[in-house]
């Protein structure tokens, strides 16, 4: 603090801090313990001992004349365990389950008390120190829900309401009861002539990290009391205005780190250690939000300026001019992850999409992320193969295979007694099938690239083929080729370049066109020695008949250095990637290859906005393109829409289908990407209601053990993708199942073909300390 300028014991600053007393006995012995705090404890130092009630705060304070430099007063609210907490009516569910908790914690401390052992909770109430104050430090104890009782403890020792003064919050109103909590608020909003609220905590409890999160958290004894009153960031900001504050501003986490640090402080932070949990750090940053809210007295300021940026901006750096060049200017700070954004969203096209369970796959061979899956066979019988990945906290090599005969999906299978030279354990590695590598033939699973530890990529110069029928692995080592025009430039870097490794890269067998047969490799991340992590633009051809590698040179613009994106083969030989990110910044551009001319263009899409993302999957699919649907009425229910009309024709177009992934302000999307029109689509599978969605999920259509439904859900009766599915990491391959969607009007009978459905295969993320959380397996009917 006293580095960040927060805190100035010479301009006389004093920082006030109320915890539990256990909790002041154990910062006493480390203050005391720590030179480095010589400065603010003394002189003079009265330590005493008082008890106290079970609530964490803290409050700095500072001089009226360095305002608005810097405040007079700060009030920093700690962490604070809730266990003690009265659970309100509404919550009688979690007080339920938090009392079995507390009773089990009860056995172990009796236990541990016939051992001889003391708990935690003794030692806190042992000797010690439960007040420290100093003349520039003041530590107290004291409880939340009786501010008035702080208050006068506060004031006493020397808190004045009449300066400027800094309130930090972190991570204790959500422990509290929605109506407490409110107090505390008020309190500080009527109390001081001048304040600034500042808050970090958590939020959206309903989707699948959140779910852990509270889980986790609830196991602890300390349930977040208050997170299902504030499910979004627009509640929260309007609470604070409802408990008299002028003004408040509030942003996810990451929108704080990615709009208000400096691209050189984050990538110096990124750079610390051996970090690769980009969709974990994504989503968790997701589920915290920071928030200043700026009250004043003052009859000198006008209504503009009360509306304005508080004057302690500076103490949380320029945050929200960061937040705010991110954001379109109407979407101000109503950033609500229950899904209002899609209320008025109508899909173009109607396809009716619907998600199943499919019971049969319930496997903890399928709980994994970062794996491939590569689809086998026709339409009556198809065989998936699931390769690699993680799962907990270790990474795999093993091979799953699941059986699709004629809609009935097969148990999970794990592949005993392969043979041969067996890959090494990986995850963000490609695999694609071939029918061919080097002179052998027959259906094989190409796998190229990957990673162990993030500091242990897998060489792309190091190709493997497994054979599905005699389950049989073989590496085969390529040639580096080099064109004579890069040896006479001098400009040869394949070598170098190739054998660092990738992951996160993408990987193509090409259909038509002059590369027809060969497998196009771009981007992907790499880690060297002496080097550090890098992002790649390059782009190679590898050639599983004449097992070879080389650079493929293209002319004129491309894409930039980026990965975890999707390269999807389109008509006509091209290659379509959407997405990615670098290090710094994550995109949402479409660029074409064009295997012909061999050059790139980047396309212009229309259509709805679409978000940039990351770690999502896309493929190609052929639909029908329906007239748009009917708007429903204001007094219909906004999960309803009434039925088309009747068809005259259905036309089959190639559509880009693109789902989940990692953006700035979404989660578990659904696009479509009309490619004769390039016209962007959203699937209507997301929350469309201002309403929350439910705590639990609701219950779906489930697939049997022999058959796939026949029909697709009515439009009233199509379920929304249930929140506890977190769509990264995961795999999705198309597959054809026995189901044809067949309108028949008096003039025409039309039936699509190919790929009806998509198949998710494992995904979830390592939730940090909450756990860890893997997906259902889930078919998606398109």
């Amino acid at each position: 603090m006293r580095e960040a300028g927060l805190f100035k014991p010479e301009r006389g600053h004093k920082w006030f801090e109320v915890d539990f007393p256990g909790v002041v006995r154990r910062k006493t012995a480390l203050l005391r313990s720590k030179d480095i705090f010589t400065p603010f404890l003394e002189p003079p130092l009265v330590a005493t001992s008082s008890p106290s009630a079970a609530t964490s705060s803290s409050v700095p304070s500072t001089d009226s004349s360095a305002f608005p430099s810097s405040p007079d007063a700060v009030i920093s609210v700690a962490e604070t365990a809730a266990s003690s907490v009265s659970v309100s009516e509404e919550q009688k569910q979690v007080e339920e389950e938090l009392m079995g908790t507390k009773q089990k914690m009860r056995k172990k401390k009796n236990k541990k008390k016939k051992k001889g052992k003391k708990t935690q909770e003794e030692e806190s109430e042992g000797e010690g120190e439960a007040e420290l104050l100093s003349r520039f430090y003041c530590m107290v104890a004291g409880d939340l829900r009786r501010m008035s009782d702080v208050q006068a403890r506060l004031m006493k020792e020397g808190l004045s309401p009449s300066i400027p003064t800094l309130v930090l919050s972190e991570c204790v109103l959500t422990y509290m009861p929605a109506d407490q909590s409110q107090g505390t608020l008020e309190w500080v909003a009527q109390t001081f002539d001048e304040a600034t609220f500042l808050t970090y905590e958590q939020t959206v409890p309903d989707d699948a990290f959140g779910q852990t999160m509270c889980k986790f958290l609830l196991g602890r004894a300390s349930p977040l009391i208050g997170i299902h009153t504030f499910r979004s960031l627009q509640l929260h900001r309007q609470r604070y205005l409802n408990a008299g504050f002028d003004s408040c501003e509030v942003g996810t986490l990451l929108e704080y780190y990615n709009g208000s640090l400096r691209d050189d402080e984050r990538q110096r932070v990124e750079e610390l250690e051996e970090f690769d949990e980009f969709e974990e750090w994504c989503i968790k940053c997701h589920h915290y939000f920071v928030l200043t809210a700026f009250v004043s007295k003052s009859k000198s300021k006008s209504k503009s300026e009360l509306e304005s940026k508080p004057e302690t901006e500076h103490l949380v750096g320029d945050c929200w001019a960061g937040m705010k060049a991110l954001l379109p200017e109407s979407r101000g700070t109503d950033m609500d992850y229950t899904g209002s954004e899609r209320a008025d969203v109508q899909p173009q096209s109607l396809t009716t999409p619907h998600w199943v369970h499919v019971p049969s796959l319930e496997s903890s061979q399928l709980s994994r992320g970062g794996h491939s899956t590569v689809v086998f066979g026709g339409e009556d019988s198809q065989a998936v193969y699931v390769f690699g990945g993680f799962a907990g906290y270790s990474r795999l090599n093993d091979i799953c295979r699941i059986r699709v005969e004629s809609g009935s999906f097969s148990e999970v299978e794990q592949l005993q007694e392969i043979q041969g030279d067996v890959p090494t354990a990986r995850m963000f590695h490609c695999a694609v099938r071939v029918d061919q590598v080097g002179s052998e033939l027959g259906e094989r699973m190409i796998v190229v690239g990957g990673r162990g530890r993030p500091q242990s990529p897998c060489a792309i110069t190091e190709l493997y083929s497994f054979d599905v029928e005699a389950m049989h692995w073989k590496l085969h080592p390529l040639t580096i080729t080099t064109s004579p025009a890069a040896k006479a430039e001098g400009t040869d870097t394949i070598t170098d370049t190739a054998q660092n490794g990738r992951w996160r890269h993408s990987l193509t067998m090409m259909e038509e066109g002059p590369l027809k047969g060969k497998l196009l490799l771009f981007g992907g991340r790499n880690f060297v020695k002496d080097r550090g992590f890098t992002v790649h633009d390059s782009f190679f051809v590898i050639d599983p008949l004449a097992l070879s590698l080389s650079a493929l040179e293209v002319e004129g613009p491309k894409p930039s250095a980026r990965y975890s994106h999707t390269a999807t083969e389109i008509d006509g030989g091209k290659l379509l990637i959407f997405g990615g990110r670098d290090d710094l910044v994550t995109f949402n551009e479409v660029w074409i290859f064009d295997s012909t001319s061999l050059t790139w263009s980047q396309v212009v899409c229309s259509g709805v906005p679409v978000r940039p993302t990351f770690g999502h999957s896309a493929c190609l699919l052929y639909q029908p393109l329906f007239p748009s649907p009917p708007t429903p009425s204001p007094s219909s229910s906004p999960r309803t829409t009434t039925s088309p009309p009747p068809l005259s024709s259905i036309e089959s177009t190639p559509f880009l289908v693109v789902i989940g992934g990692c953006s700035p302000h979404s989660r578990n999307d659904g696009l479509r990407l009309n490619l004769n029109t390039f016209e962007w689509t959203h699937y209507n599978f997301e929350w469309a209601s201002e309403e929350a969605p439910p705590l639990s999920p609701p219950s779906l259509p489930v697939v049997s053990n022999t058959t796939i439904p026949s029909t697709s859900p009515s439009a009233t009766e199509l379920p929304p993708l249930p929140p506890a599915i977190m769509l990264v990491k995961h795999s999705m391959v198309p597959i054809r199942l026995p189901r044809s969607l067949t309108t028949t009007t008096t003039t025409t009978t039309t039936t699509t073909t190919g790929p009806n459905a998509l198949l998710f295969v494992g995904g979830g993320l390592l939730c940090f300390a909450f756990g860890n959380f893997f997906n259902r397996p889930l078919l998606f009917h398109c």
